[in-house]
């Protein structure tokens, strides 16, 4: 069970009862000063919510209809199956546990429970022995997954629901949904011994012998209030102040979308099995480390988080049954607790070294696990937000495989799975110890991480456990994450750099490619229009014309002050293609430092629009207004409407087509402050030209920089150079809040 961390728990009540004992004597605690018995109470009545039944009830109400604390349990019954005995079994389980028929009303402003009397529970059969196989699965599937998703109203009742679906003769499903509020997974567990033996007895016609529950969830909650308000978790809450003091509220992970002020329902989750011998290994390490299974793998997680995050305090929780006294082992109710484990980072530990420690920090936080989760809460986390849990943001649990499925008689069971459920946390990983196979799910908010993202971090996951292994004295920083696969993509097939084309071209030269390859590809989209690679290359065509007709050439610099827009690509391609080089000047700056410019790059003739031409008054060379695409002017040999796509290439030398870069004022004008269109082509986007993976064939480069904030190197950087789409965004549009909202549409 997942509330079951390692072993510690798989042992005797007597056991654990006197492993508690060592621990708590080895923290420092009294181990006689045992805490007083949970008896019956007195009288009936409203009862106060455990510390943990309030902060699911706060929750409920912030969101009513979410699932997320749902705790469906699924059977697939084998064997000649007596309905009406199982009606029975499941109306005799709610009779016996208290918590099963309570509703959580308000009064006075706080939340209460309130028992109901015992009445005949309803076990609605639904029959679907008339469909054919394929659909009668079908229509199965769709009903769990519709119970696992249908909220409880917690005020009004009721807190738990079962049904039987008749599928064929022998065959039958058992649907058990409450809500986490009244029980947890162990209480599942309870459930099931319990409804098998009722089951038993009433098919054969006897009346059931199991012993009355010692006590109920009521008196255990009346017991834990009274504990806080004597004091007595005075002294653990004093270990939780300090083992917690200057945690991270937040572990920073790599998330591939913002975080939202409220976290959805959606989640990604995936499935693997450890290699056998990577399992083997790390059973190894644990056991030579005086360490169980539970702690090497918790100590593995972290480290994995920390090179994931670049973070080296990492915080995770990690659930417990909270079953530590004999009277709560058969109890149908909310008792399991989250135990919170930090680890220490921050001297590149060996494998070896983060393995004692997690394992001590472990041993501590079972010694004082008598805190509930929701005291530390409020003892620690005063800053809290809706948008991520308080205290940690990713869990980790080991289950214990249980291979004996309840009997019920003559008829068997088998837990039938429909998928993760609502995730709770950031990053959830769950590993499923089962004997000679460890097996493990990984789940996420799909909020925040896509299922690739999920997938790479399980190959380093694999990685990153057989290196520690491996390789226990090293330190972990050393131990590499990629396997083999992904080391030769990312290392040698992404990375293969080297041009097939031995012959340099210039920058104007591979966007003309790349326009006779794609013409009517999306090239450049701005406020809803898009512009194709053809009418770009029109575009800068016409312009280019009339640039070399003022007598743009080699070694001519021109001024080029456009807002950021698809006649700023254009007009720096045009430029380009007359032989020039073009100095970019944001029209965001005073108009003194662009006079300053313009004077310091020597330039003869600027290109703007008409909205800026007045700031250029005092300009003594040619303006050229750039608001419309001009037609080039016919020529014998050229009808009208008709242009040379090549225009002003036949007269540019590679050597001199240059992209000028003033110098800032004061700082001295350099000797040469310009750079070769050729360098810049082949320098800035060699890595575009090699096979891209699938993700990335649509990669839509964004326009957010004015070109001269980015040395003026490339008119749209590498994306038009090799068959990408650029967005421009306009003034104001390249600030941090703007770019999220374009990146985050679909069209982007």
């Amino acid at each position: 069970m997942s509330e079951v961390p390692g072993t510690l728990e798989g042992l005797s009540p007597a056991r654990r009862l006197l492993l508690r004992r060592l621990l708590q004597e080895k923290a420092g605690g009294r181990p006689g000063a045992a805490a007083p018995e949970i008896r019956r109470r007195a009288a009936d009545g409203p009862l106060p919510l455990s510390f943990a039944q309030r902060r699911l009830w706060l929750l409920y109400r912030m969101d009513p209809g979410s699932p997320a604390y749902d705790v469906p349990t699924f059977h697939r019954l084998h064997g000649e199956l007596d309905a009406g005995a199982m009606v029975r079994a499941v109306d005799g389980l709610v009779r016996r546990h208290e918590s099963l028929r309570t509703v959580f009303p308000e009064r006075g402003g706080e939340p209460v429970q309130v028992v109901l009397p015992p009445t005949r529970f309803p076990v609605p059969v639904v029959d679907l022995r008339g469909l054919a196989g394929p659909h009668r699965e079908s229509t199965l599937r769709a009903l769990l997954l519709a119970e696992g998703l249908r909220p409880f109203d917690l005020e009004r009742g009721p807190v738990a629901r079962a049904s039987l679906v008749l599928l064929a003769p022998g065959d039958t499903a058992l649907l058990v949904n409450s809500h986490h509020v009244v029980s947890d997974e162990w209480s599942v567990g309870v459930m099931m011994r319990e409804v098998a033996a009722l089951y038993g007895a009433f098919a054969r016609g006897e009346e059931p012998r199991l012993p009355e529950p010692e006590i109920q969830f009521g008196d255990y909650a009346l017991w834990q209030r009274e504990m806080a308000a004597g004091g007595a978790l005075e002294a653990q809450l004093a270990f939780w102040r300090e083992r917690l003091a200057g945690a991270p509220p937040v572990l920073e992970l790599p998330l591939d979308r913002p975080r939202a002020a409220v976290p959805g329902d959606a989640g990604h989750i995936v499935g693997f099995a450890l290699p056998p011998e990577t399992a083997r290994a790390v059973r190894e390490l644990a056991r030579a480390e005086g360490a169980t299974l539970f702690m090497a793998l918790l100590a593995a997680w972290q480290a994995l988080l920390a090179r994931w995050s670049g973070a080296d305090d990492v915080v995770v929780g990690t659930p417990v049954a909270g079953r530590q006294r004999r009277e709560t082992e058969g109890l149908v109710g909310y008792l399991a607790n989250t135990l919170v484990v930090r680890a220490d980072l921050s001297d590149d530990p060996t494998p070896r070294r983060l393995l004692a420690r997690v394992r001590e920090a472990v041993l501590e936080a079972h010694a004082h696990q008598d805190v509930p989760f929701e005291r530390l809460v409020e003892e620690l986390a005063r800053d809290r937000s809706p948008a991520h849990s308080p205290l940690f943001q990713v869990m980790f649990s080991l289950e214990t495989f249980q291979a004996q499925a309840p009997v019920m008689g003559d008829v068997g069971a088998t837990m039938l799975s429909v998928g993760g459920g609502v995730p709770k946390f950031d990053l959830t990983l769950i590993m499923t110890d089962r004997g000679e196979e460890v097996r493990g799910r990984l789940s996420a908010r799909a909020g925040l991480f896509d299922l690739d993202t999920l997938e790479r971090l399980r190959g380093r996951w694999w990685a990153l456990l057989a290196g520690m292994a491996a390789e226990p004295d090293r330190p972990l920083s050393a131990i590499p994450l990629l396997d083999a696969a992904e080391r030769r993509t990312l290392l040698a097939e992404w990375s293969a750099t080297g041009s097939a084309d031995p012959a340099p071209r210039c920058l104007h030269e591979r966007f003309g490619e790349q326009a006779a390859r794609r013409p009517h590809a999306p090239a450049l989209r701005f406020r809803g229009e898009t512009t194709s690679y053809a009418e770009l290359d029109r575009r800068s065509a016409s312009l280019a014309v009339r640039l070399a007709a003022l007598g743009v050439g080699p070694d001519a610099r021109v001024g080029v002050c456009l807002e950021r827009s698809p006649a700023l690509v254009a007009a720096l391609l045009a430029v380009l293609r007359a032989g020039g080089a073009y100095v970019a000047l944001d029209p965001r700056h005073p108009d003194d430092r662009l006079a300053w410019m313009l004077a310091d790059s020597g330039a003869r003739v600027l290109v703007t629009e008409p909205g800026l031409a007045g700031r250029f008054a005092g300009f003594a060379g040619e303006t050229v207004v750039y608001d419309t695409p001009h037609p080039p002017a016919p020529s014998p040999t050229r009808g009208e409407g008709e242009h040379d796509n090549g225009a002003g290439r036949e007269t540019l030398s590679q050597d001199w087509e240059r992209v000028a870069s003033p110098s800032e004022p004061g700082e001295g004008a350099p000797e040469d402050a310009s750079s070769e269109s050729r360098t810049v082509s082949h320098s800035r986007t060699p890595a575009l030209a090699v096979p891209r993976p699938p993700r990335l064939r649509h990669l839509h480069l964004r326009l957010h920089r004015h070109p001269q904030g980015d040395g003026g190197a490339a008119p749209g950087g590498a994306g038009l150079l090799s068959g990408g789409g650029l967005r421009a965004l306009g003034r104001g549009g390249g600030d941090a809040p703007a770019l999220v909202r374009v990146v985050g549409r679909a069209d982007a």
